[in-house]
């Protein structure tokens, strides 16, 4: 969500699911999102879903390294660290695919918490890491946290954990989303900037 990563993870599972002899379409490569490996085992049934899911994960890591992130991504949330926020950073990636972007962009010293896939054995919608980044940060007071996201896992995980949500859905986002069934999931606040984000947090 701080870069354009959707991008990447979905031409690698185009290009993956192609090479194993599956035409996915548009619409359940998006849905794979986040469940890539349910759909690699039980959709698509792959004879070895773990390898298929590793050779997707490697290939989307070459197009996150040279990615871009969001106009005011950056700014915004480093001016949040200046400011005295505590930042978790709550991703379903592979470890080794966030590490090289955080550390080329320069992000790691401004959350206090990150998480990755698998740091967890239960992925959003469940809350259960949302619950494990509270717990982390030390936090009591789930009416002072806030979820910021960009997908309908997302803003679920923030309602079954009982926190505010933000949902971030520039217009890029047109591509692998529909904002009608993501407002449908109803996020506390939407935004199409980046940097309005700082006016709600604040």
């Amino acid at each position: 969500m701080i870069a354009r990563t959707l991008d990447p993870w979905f031409d690698a599972k185009v290009a993956i699911t192609k090479k194993y002899g599956v035409n996915a379409s548009d619409e359940e490569i998006v849905a794979s999102f986040g469940h890539f490996l349910h759909y690699c085992r039980d959709v698509w049934r792959f004879d070895n879903p773990e390898k298929v899911y590793k050779e997707m994960s490697d290939a989307a890591r070459v197009g996150i390294a040279k990615t871009s992130t969001y106009t005011g991504a950056v700014e915004t949330l480093s001016g949040l660290h200046r400011a005295g926020k505590t930042l978790a950073l709550v991703t379903t990636s592979p470890k080794h695919n966030l590490d090289a972007l955080i550390d080329r962009l320069g992000l790691r010293s401004i959350f206090d918490v990150i998480l990755t896939g698998e740091d967890v054995a239960k992925h959003k919608p469940h809350p259960q890491s949302l619950e494990k980044a509270f717990a982390a940060l030390g936090a009591t007071d789930k009416s002072k946290t806030i979820m910021i996201g960009d997908s309908g896992n997302d803003i679920e995980a923030a309602a079954n954990f009982g926190c505010d949500s933000i949902l971030f859905y520039p217009p890029e986002h047109k591509k692998f989303y529909r904002l009608d069934e993501l407002t449908s999931r109803n996020p506390t606040y939407v935004v199409t900037d980046f940097r309005d984000i700082a006016g709600i947090v604040n």
